[in-house]
């Protein structure tokens, strides 16, 4: 099978641009302006936080995650705009309670569960009215033979109840 080969490109420049990227240029940040930075450990989420810059932190003139400065309430992060002066940073809202996880503390402060004893599981008999005689077959203990309940000895063995 035939199949013309495709011209091979050049390689490509490292810091190329790619359509509609917009990148902050090292010169347009002045200390005073007002900027949207992404910190480092908001990147995944891509949180802006506002404020002023202090200083900036990028030597390059250049960079494509964001020139790097620290604002004036020393937070430091990657610029991702320049905002207006008249704009009104929108109010945060409180970061949701982490769920409720246990810890080594929650089970070393646990109190030990009350004591039971094994009379509180089983039920009291009730105790047989006078003048009834208890007639219910029973087990002898060295046989095992089941007498009649009106024997007080066993019919095999004679061995008392």
């Amino acid at each position: 099978m035939n199949r013309q080969r495709q011209p091979r490109q050049g390689p490509k420049p490292k810091h190329a641009s790619k359509a509609g990227q917009r990148h902050t240029v090292n010169s347009n940040i002045r200390p005073g302006m007002s900027v949207a930075v992404v910190q480092k450990l908001d990147q995944p989420t891509g949180r802006l936080t506002y404020g002023t810059v202090a200083q900036t932190l990028t030597n390059s003139a250049l960079h494509h995650r964001g020139i790097k400065v620290r604002l004036t309430d020393g937070t430091v992060g990657r610029v991702q705009h320049i905002v207006d002066a008249d704009f009104v940073p929108p109010t945060e809202e409180p970061e949701p309670s982490p769920p409720n996880r246990l810890r080594l503390q929650d089970f070393i402060n646990v109190p030990p569960p009350p004591k039971l004893l094994l009379h509180e599981f089983i039920e009291p008999l009730a105790p047989p009215t006078t003048g009834e005689v208890d007639a219910r077959p029973w087990p002898c203990a060295v046989c095992t033979f089941v007498n009649s309940g009106f024997l007080v000895v066993c019919e095999m063995c004679e061995t008392p109840k």
